[in-house]
C-alpha cells in the first residue's frame, strides 16, 4: 500500500514539473500577442517646458522646438544719404589723360591770377591734358575754348589716364603788370574876390612850378608847371601824396600844401588862390 501510493504520488509530481515547463514557455508567447494599451492623448498645451534660461542655468538638455517667427514689420524706411557727385563717363582713348572739373574753373596763358584768361572747363566737360606743373597744381589742357593750350587749376579737377606720360611744362614769363594811374590836378589862380574859390572869369596864372612829393617836405616825385589856363596835373600810382607849389612867393589861400590820398580810377582836384595882396600884410588872408 505505501509503495502504490509513493508511486502515484511520483507520478502526480512529474505530471505538474511538465505543467510548469509548458506554462513557461507559453508566457512569453501570450504576452507578445496580448493588446497593446492606447496611449492617453494629451490635451493641447497640457505639455509645458520651463523657460529656455532656466534650462541652460540647470543644465538639462531639451529638444529644440521650431518656434514659427512673428510678422515681420514693414521694411525700414532709412534717411537718405547724402548724394554723391555724379561721376561722368569718360571714354578713354590710349595713352590719353583726361581731366573733368567739380566747379567751373578758369584756364589761363600761366599758372596764376597774373595770366591773361583763355577760356574755361565747366562742369561737364572733359578736356584733353597735355602737360603738367606740380609745383603749383597746374594742368596744361587743349582750350575747350579756342585754338591752342591753356592752364587749368588742379584745385578742382579730376584727372584719368597716366600723367608719368605727362611731360613737365615751364610756365612762361609772367605778363608786365600794368601800372593802374590815378590823377591829381588843379588850378593856380588870382582869387580876385577872396572867396578861396576860382570862380568865373578868374584867370589862370600859367607856367608855376608844382611838385608832387611822398611827404609834406620830402624830396619831388614829380614835377611839372601849370598850363596857359593856369592848370596842373600829375598822374601817380595810387598812394598818398602832398601836393606842393614854389614856396616864397605870393599869398596863396588855402596857405598850406595839399595832402591828398587817391586810389584807381579816382580823380581828385586841389586849387589855389593868389590873394591881390602883399602875404606880409596881415590882412592878406582867405575865408
Amino acid at each position: 500500500m505505501t509503495q502504490i501510493v509513493s508511486a502515484g504520488r511520483k507520478s502526480s509530481m512529474r505530471r505538474t514539473k511538465v505543467l510548469l515547463i509548458v506554462w513557461s514557455a507559453l508566457l512569453p508567447v501570450l504576452a507578445c500577442n496580448a493588446p497593446l494599451a492606447t496611449p492617453a492623448t494629451l490635451a493641447p498645451g497640457a505639455l509645458t517646458f520651463p523657460p529656455t534660461q532656466a534650462r541652460e542655468e540647470s543644465g538639462a538638455s531639451a529638444t529644440a522646438t521650431f518656434i514659427p517667427p512673428a510678422s515681420l514689420p514693414p521694411s525700414a524706411t532709412f534717411p537718405p544719404t547724402a548724394t554723391s557727385l555724379p561721376t561722368l563717363p569718360v571714354t578713354l582713348t590710349a595713352g590719353v589723360v583726361q581731366v573733368s572739373v567739380s566747379v567751373n574753373t578758369n584756364c589761363r596763358s600761366g599758372p596764376g591770377k597774373e595770366y591773361d584768361w583763355l577760356g574755361d572747363l565747366n562742369v561737364g566737360e572733359t578736356a584733353e591734358v597735355v602737360g603738367r606743373y606740380p609745383p603749383a597744381n597746374y594742368w596744361i589742357i587743349r582750350n575747350p575754348d579756342g585754338a591752342g593750350t591753356c592752364w587749368l587749376w588742379g584745385e578742382y579737377a579730376r584727372v584719368i589716364g597716366d600723367i608719368n606720360l605727362l611731360p613737365l611744362f615751364t610756365p612762361p614769363p609772367s605778363p608786365t603788370p600794368i601800372l593802374v594811374r590815378t590823377t591829381i590836378w588843379g588850378y593856380i589862380y588870382y582869387d580876385d574876390n577872396r572867396n578861396g574859390r576860382k570862380d568865373a572869369g578868374e584867370a589862370g596864372v600859367p607856367d608855376y612850378p608844382m611838385q608832387l612829393t611822398a611827404t609834406e617836405f620830402g624830396p619831388p616825385l614829380m614835377e611839372t608847371t601849370t598850363d596857359a589856363g593856369g592848370r596842373y596835373v600829375f598822374h601817380p600810382t595810387p598812394g598818398t601824396y602832398w601836393v606842393v607849389y614854389a614856396a616864397g612867393g605870393p599869398a596863396f589861400c588855402p596857405p598850406s600844401y595839399a595832402h591828398v590820398s587817391v586810389v584807381a580810377g579816382v580823380s581828385v582836384r586841389r586849387d589855389w588862390g593868389i590873394l591881390p595882396c602883399s602875404p606880409y600884410d596881415p590882412s592878406c588872408t582867405c575865408p
